[in-house]
């Protein structure tokens, strides 16, 4: 194989594995919106019932399982820091569940 044919190749590798971390972040930003409209409903629910929108025991059994050490992937401590931005934000969501969302991506 030439220089210009692995170059090629390389080029072709490298497109085929950004595609696929383009896919995987469309994904996590549907999973993440997804999440969203079920703190909602969940925030919803509890203030019909009468129930506090926050629950601190059960946010930190779920920073704990989350955030459990894995073999691959990101560190814990990254992940940690990522699961509490995230849980800041539905906990906003799950306080006015009826507050439109509002925001932008930041450029």
């Amino acid at each position: 194989m030439s220089q210009r044919d692995e170059a090629r190749s390389d080029d072709l590798h490298l497109a085929t594995l950004r595609a696929e971390i383009d896919d995987l972040d469309a994904r996590i930003v549907d999973l993440l919106h997804e999440r969203a409209a079920r703190v909602r409903a969940v925030g919803a629910r509890k203030r019909a019932l009468g129930l506090p929108a926050l629950d601190p025991a059960r946010e930190r059994a779920m920073a704990v399982r989350l955030a459990a050490p894995r073999e691959r992937g990101l560190g814990q401590r990254d992940l940690a820091r990522i699961l509490a931005f995230a849980m800041r934000s539905y906990r906003r969501i799950a306080a006015s569940p009826d507050e439109p969302l509002r925001g932008r991506f930041p450029t």
